[in-house]
């Protein structure tokens, strides 16, 4: 684990310092990276994959716990240092890579991945997605997110968080927010507050393949227009206003209703009766 002086004192030494254009923030904040772990509940049979370990404020504690940890950072200096730093350490691999474009399976690993990480917040929609993409590889995710980003994926219908995003990932895994991590326990500090979160990916989503397609492209489209009622954000799409009333009426959706109220079910329920329609 690093602290604030540690991890200046490595940046003096080697002339570093902290990359913008990398969104590079280090956790300086021993309390919240010994929360980290503890929450991560790594045994000796995890197999991790540990996301932009930085200089290691993690990672020398996840080896000491997991069976093998996989270490993936962007950036190529301190990737060679902390080869350096911990090479002592058996059951570690670092590899110099963009997560986004690391392929799973991880080669002769079988297991499913554990994920832990801090990444940039501009990548995190982008990582969500590589998230869906290869979630038959990953058992569980714990990594950190922006405040604001990590509230909109947890939203309840009703709220003004909820939307696309929260619909979107809940499909695929039971998501909850374990912590949050104020913006001061980063060097440099980011403009924003952070939210360290869980994700347990589902073994079978709660749309079915052959309905998800159709699924994702009405809640899309209904978001879009999420200042308008049900009934007219749904015009748009299906221009038969009465057969629409008559399609909400039968699923005791209120007309006047907004799109965020809507729940997944009521989303599903749309799915299959808009899907009807169309086949005639």
């Amino acid at each position: 684990m690093l602290s604030l002086s540690e991890l200046t004192k490595i940046f003096h030494s080697y002339n570093l310092s902290p990359k913008k254009i990398l969104g590079q923030h280090f956790l300086i904040d021993k309390n919240i990276q010994k929360k980290i772990i503890a929450s991560c509940q790594i045994t000796d049979e995890d197999i991790v994959l540990e996301i932009g370990p930085g200089l290691g404020a993690l990672t020398e504690e996840i080896c000491k716990e997991a069976k093998f940890v996989y270490a993936v950072e962007k950036d190529s200096v301190l990737s060679a240092l902390l080869k350096e730093r911990l090479k002592s350490f058996k059951n570690l691999k670092i590899i110099n890579s963009d997560i986004l474009n690391f392929p799973l399976p991880i080669k002769d690993c079988s297991a499913k991945l554990k994920l832990i990480g801090n990444l940039p917040y501009y990548l995190s929609t982008a990582f969500l997605k590589y998230l869906i993409e290869n979630r038959k590889y990953i058992n569980s995710v714990y990594i950190s997110l922006q405040k604001e980003f990590a509230q909109r994926i947890i939203a309840k219908p009703g709220k003004k968080d909820y939307g696309a995003l929260t619909i979107f990932i809940n499909v695929y895994a039971n998501a909850e927010i374990l912590f949050p991590i104020k913006k001061t326990c980063f060097y440099p500090p980011p403009k924003v507050d952070s939210c360290f979160m869980k994700f347990e990916m589902l073994t079978q989503p709660k749309v079915e393949e052959k309905e998800r397609e159709n699924f994702f492209e009405i809640v899309r489209f209904v978001f879009q227009k999420r200042r308008k009622t049900v009934l007219n954000s749904l015009l748009g799409k299906f221009p038969d206003k009465e057969k629409i009333k008559e399609i909400l009426e039968r699923l005791n959706i209120d007309s006047w209703r907004r799109p965020e109220t809507l729940s997944m079910d009521d989303f599903l329920s749309l799915t299959k009766f808009f899907k009807i329609i169309a086949q005639k």
